[in-house]
């Protein structure tokens, strides 16, 4: 979802995007307990001595990305469900053919409410969230890279119409299809930001 944010003077950041499902591998602490917290990096470094401070001391961006792997590699336990791994993969290869959250139970083995336990343990959301999320992200990705008209962009990701095409996207990112390409101002890897001008009308 879309967040607001107020910058008054130059931004120094420090953004770490994490795969599906791959945050249990470098932290035990549920998705509940991440969001619940102001302070979710202590989750990472056993609330250790000042590390982040440690992080913007440094000036070369090489030595603070070099910090934060090793950090992550010191907290890395592999230890991921193989039917979440296999649920990820069946989403991203069937995900043209419409895979239903039906179809999905099917194929794993489980039943419905396994795989939602699977998911909400593993993602933070529900099998169907997550599958308008992905149908989200990819509509995003494309409209950001302008290979395709809007409306072919619709039809690939498997909207019923135009109408729920924009529905769906507003609902995720606040704007339609058209206003969010037309206020984009900085890309950066899967991020987007938005700059308003407090001038303008």
């Amino acid at each position: 979802m879309p967040f607001h944010v107020e910058i008054d003077s130059t931004l120094d950041q420090i953004c770490i995007l994490f795969e599906p499902a791959a945050l249990p591998a470098f932290t035990p602490e549920s998705y509940q307990d991440l969001l619940a917290t102001d302070h979710v990096f202590d989750m990472f470094t056993h609330k250790c001595d000042f590390f982040l401070e440690q992080v913007f001391d440094e000036d070369s961006l090489l030595k603070r990305a070099e910090k934060l792997e090793n950090l992550l590699l010191q907290n890395l336990n592999i230890r991921q469900s193989e039917k979440m791994i296999e649920a990820l993969h069946l989403i991203k290869t069937g995900y043209e053919q419409n895979l239903t959250i039906e179809t999905l139970a099917k194929k794993l083995g489980m039943s419905a409410p396994t795989l939602y336990r699977l998911f909400k343990n593993n993602v933070g959301m529900n099998p169907k969230s997550y599958l308008n999320t992905y149908r989200f992200r990819n509509t995003l990705n494309e409209i950001l890279r302008g290979q395709h008209h809007l409306t072919t962009i619709a039809y690939t990701n498997l909207y019923y119409d135009q109408a729920h095409f924009i529905k769906d996207f507003k609902a995720f990112s606040g704007f339609s299809p058209g206003q969010l390409l037309h206020k984009i101002s900085i890309e950066q890897n899967d991020l987007a930001w938005i700059y308003n001008n407090k001038n303008q009308s």
